[in-house]
């Protein structure tokens, strides 16, 4: 009998068959959604799991360069400016420069405006499964945070970059240092001990520190509308699919309270979605996110869908959000 690595529950649950389709191998995998908290989880992680993470997987792709200094400098004060609304010079050119005409200059993600994650130029931050860790290039590039790691068990070997950042090839538990910031940006659900995962992070954290966690979220509009076909299933790659029930849950079992959360969804939930309901793979040639122009929208349908995204993160139903966490 099945019982919910969360929750431990046992009673009614519901199987769904999932389909691969990022690369459309259409291969099928069972994954029960339990009846009390609602975490979706697959039945049985492959043993040849590392053959769906091939060298052109997303997160492994290379990180933006600016082209000059002076780009670079004001992409910097925007950032700064958007990180805790201090910097008067880059108020000044997040308003000269739109995000519309200049979107490098921009790129500033929601989680990080306001903060939340309470950075300072001396913290210590690692990131935990970062791909060949663009992020963190780009962050150390805007936010010239000192102490910048990496790690991902799936990379070919360690990274340096010439700006300071490295990235480990490493598992969790091979890294013994505490950090003031930790994140993990969709690699949680990739991973299969859940509850030691965070007891893990908990020990590296140093005191007063804060991790972010970011997550699809099946108690959500997309899971709802979509079932299977929903793209944040990723199947196989993804071994727990969390409702906010289910997260709340695993944080408290391993000594963590939720402090804050943000709803960053986008319209991949809706185009990749409906692409997945019509047999197009995340990577056909078809397919918006390869080839805009030969896909199946229009712009109008493109628009509305990131309309609907804005819509429903107001309020609170978007299918990933961002648990800023501390220990308790």
């Amino acid at each position: 009998m099945f019982s919910c690595k969360i929750c431990g529950y046992s009673g009614r649950n519901r199987i769904h068959s999932v389909r691969e389709m990022m690369y459309g191998t259409r291969e099928s995998f069972e994954y029960i959604e339990c009846g009390y908290c609602g975490c979706i989880q697959i039945s049985t992680i492959p043993d040849d799991i590392s053959r769906h993470y091939p060298p052109d997987y997303y997160s492994f792709s290379e990180p933006y360069r600016f082209r000059e200094k002076r780009e670079k400098f004001i992409a910097s004060q925007i950032a700064k400016y958007n990180l805790n609304e201090l910097n008067p010079i880059g108020w000044w050119y997040a308003r000269k420069y739109s995000a519309e005409m200049y979107p490098h200059f921009h790129r500033i993600p929601a989680w990080l405006k306001g903060n939340k994650l309470r950075l300072r130029k001396k913290s210590r931050v690692l990131d935990v499964g970062c791909g060949n860790g663009a992020l963190l290039y780009e962050m150390r590039e805007l936010l010239d945070l000192n102490v910048v790691t990496g790690l991902d068990p799936f990379i070919e070997s360690d990274v340096r970059y010439e700006n300071g950042v490295k990235v480990i090839k490493a598992k969790l538990s091979d890294i013994n240092d505490q950090f003031d910031s930790i994140m993990l940006h969709h690699s949680l659900e990739h991973m299969p001990d859940q509850e030691g995962v965070l007891r893990r992070l908990r020990m590296l954290l140093r005191p007063k520190g804060s991790i972010l966690i970011r997550i699809p979220i099946c108690s959500s509009f997309a899971w709802k509308n979509y079932g299977v076909h929903w793209a944040q299933l990723d199947a196989p790659r993804h071994f727990f699919l969390h409702s906010i029930a289910s997260f709340h849950i695993l944080t408290e079992q391993a000594g963590f309270k939720i402090r804050d959360i943000i709803y960053d969804s986008s319209d991949f939930q809706f185009w990749a979605s409906e692409q997945y309901k019509l047999g197009i793979s995340l990577r056909a040639d078809n397919s918006y996110g390869i080839n805009p122009e030969n896909s199946i929208f229009t712009k109008g349908q493109i628009d509305d869908f990131a309309r609907m995204a804005e819509e429903l993160n107001d309020r609170g139903d978007g299918d990933q959000a961002g648990f800023f966490l501390e220990a308790v």
